[in-house]
């Protein structure tokens, strides 16, 4: 099973997986974020890691959540 981070950052709450500060910072209305238009290779890419529930960032934050869960993440 897999979640997504969006409930809590539309709520703007912290929850047991996710700090919200980080992208509430550079989202500052998340709501019109998710709502609005999302183009070519970004929304496949955000479409493929919906399905897979694998996390999506850079090679660093993979291998970060690897070793904080100690698991592979790919």
């Amino acid at each position: 099973m897999h979640s997504s981070s969006a409930a809590a950052h539309l709520a703007g709450n912290d929850d047991g997986l996710v700090r919200v500060a980080p992208l509430l910072e550079r989202v500052n209305d998340w709501r019109a974020f998710l709502a609005g238009p999302t183009h070519g290779t970004t929304a496949e890419l955000l479409q493929h890691h919906e399905r897979t529930g694998r996390p999506l960032g850079s090679t660093a934050f993979i291998e970060r959540l690897e070793r904080l869960l100690d698991r592979p993440c790919d």
